[in-house]
């Protein structure tokens, strides 16, 4: 009972898509092979074929075929939210009244390189705003670049949305799990859910358009704060143990029910 209010999330989206069966049974197999090595990883032990067979309960001919497929989730998404907020508090990629600045973009001492040098040596600028631009995060004009939004909100339907949604599903089922596995809560990971279920339906745009603007306004705030403590961010954290993750997840669903 349990696995199958769990799956249907997944089941109601793969349908509405047109999925069948076998794509599902398919991606099941590869994603339980996945998450096995990542736990046994996790607890230091090989993630070899026979271990892997032995948690997932798959054929070990079915678990070697699916031991070497690539991981699809990247880090890219999580670059990119850095980058653009340190352009919205950073006060070299700020205005005089604090609103994220116009950066020259052209070669490698311009504004933007500095910009994502400050977050990443990983990437090359050139490929950072290549990927903005495409996402429509950024605005060109002449040899500067404008941000377009205040949050990086994927667009419908596309990977990145799916990036996001497997993301956000995988950070609230790890805050279940250490919620419900510890034995003691003192301090629990935070998970709340308001709903109220008969409200005027002619106010529901109101109340939709309220709470973006708190959500945005809360999630502006949160992330002027973790800044501080990010070693990324702050080079007079070098000295400082790093590795620590803070990963805070809002949504909200406004509609009108159903009849029933």
């Amino acid at each position: 009972m349990i696995l199958r209010q769990l799956l249907k999330p997944a089941i109601v989206f793969a349908l509405r898509r047109g999925f069948k069966s076998q794509e599902l049974l398919e991606a099941l197999k590869n994603c339980l092979v996945q998450v096995a090595g990542e736990e046994l990883t996790r607890l230091g032990e090989d993630p070899n074929q026979s271990k892997l067979a032995a948690m997932t309960g798959l054929p070990r001919r079915e678990v070697s075929k699916r031991m070497d497929l690539p991981d699809t989730q990247t880090e890219k998404l999580n670059v990119i939210s850095k980058i653009i907020g340190q352009w919205q508090h950073d006060k070299r990629f700020l205005t005089e009244r604090g609103k994220p600045a116009s950066l020259h973009h052209e070669g490698a001492e311009s504004e933007f390189s500095e910009l994502v040098q400050s977050v990443t040596s990983d990437l090359n600028p050139y490929t950072v705003l290549f990927e903005m631009h495409r996402l429509n995060l950024v605005t060109k004009e002449d040899n500067t670049i404008q941000l377009n939004r205040k949050t990086f909100e994927s667009k419908p339907e596309s990977n990145e949305s799916y990036e996001f949604w497997s993301r956000d599903i995988a950070l609230l089922s790890e805050t279940l799990l250490n919620n419900i596995q510890s034995e003691e809560c003192e301090a629990p990971q935070l998970h709340i859910n308001t709903t109220y279920d008969n409200i005027v339906t002619e106010k529901l745009p109101e109340i939709q358009e309220w709470i973006l603007k708190r959500g945005a306004a809360f999630h502006a705030e949160l992330r002027t704060y973790l800044s501080k403590f990010d070693k990324d961010l702050n080079p007079t954290l070098y000295a400082s143990k790093g590795q620590g993750k803070v990963s805070v997840c809002s949504f909200s669903l406004t509609n009108e029910k159903k009849d029933s």
